[in-house]
């Protein structure tokens, strides 16, 4: 009985690892990145989606949100102004950051960065890139030669349909304005999973890691 009960709960334990290794491998994992500068206000978000899940987090003013969805539905929402998130800034700014550490332990482990990065690359495709501009200078001959130079380079983007920028000058005002909105997809997430789960087994990292929390040089 024992025997059965244990055949029973690896094969569901196999089964449920091979799902979740076919959903990674065949649901891509789609990203929207936006920017907005109108006036003196700075607005961007970026946005996560797989599958059915999804994450994003906005900037305005001076404020950052973070909302977690499903199905597109807000299920939870943080905000970077909450008092429990300003007291941990707090205590990270009060730990402070070594960056000698911090480029002795990406030197440390860089093969198994650098392992992470190509298949990032490699899985990475761009979707689509969207920007609108508008802007002058205090000298309006200054903001004709510039457009003037952006007029030269912008047909380029006929080679490609992803890409849409429009450049607006304007000769009687000092403005810089404007939106971008760039999109990306991740088509085999697992192909980035792999290398990040050796990284992390790996005994270096490992290693390099506990000495970063005991606060021990990392080489």
């Amino acid at each position: 009985m024992i025997l059965l009960f244990l055949m029973v709960f690896l094969l569901g334990a196999a089964f449920v690892l091979l799902s979740l290794m076919l959903l990674l491998y065949c649901i891509p994992v789609d990203i929207t990145a936006q920017a907005e500068k109108e006036a003196e206000t700075i607005a961007a978000s970026v946005t996560l989606a797989w599958g059915i899940v999804g994450m994003q987090a906005r900037y305005h003013g001076s404020n950052t949100v973070i909302r977690f969805r499903i199905l597109g539905h807000t299920i939870l929402t943080r905000s970077m102004a909450d008092p429990a998130w300003q007291r941990a800034a707090g205590r990270r700014e009060e730990a402070g950051t070594d960056i000698g550490e911090t480029v002795r332990f990406i030197l440390q482990v860089w093969p198994g960065i650098r392992s992470v990065l190509s298949a990032f690359v490699r899985s990475l495709s761009l979707t689509r890139i969207t920007c609108r501009v508008r802007f002058g200078t205090q000298n309006a001959a200054t903001t004709g030669r510039i457009f003037g130079y952006c007029a030269a380079i912008l047909p380029a983007q006929v080679l490609s349909e992803r890409v849409s920028v429009e450049v607006t000058p304007v000769f009687d005002r000092e403005i810089l304005e404007g939106c971008m909105s760039a999109s990306f997809r991740i088509n085999h997430l697992l192909l980035i999973c792999i290398p990040v789960v050796q990284l992390l087994l790996d005994r270096k990292t490992r290693d390099a890691l506990y000495r970063v929390r005991q606060g021990r040089p990392a080489g």
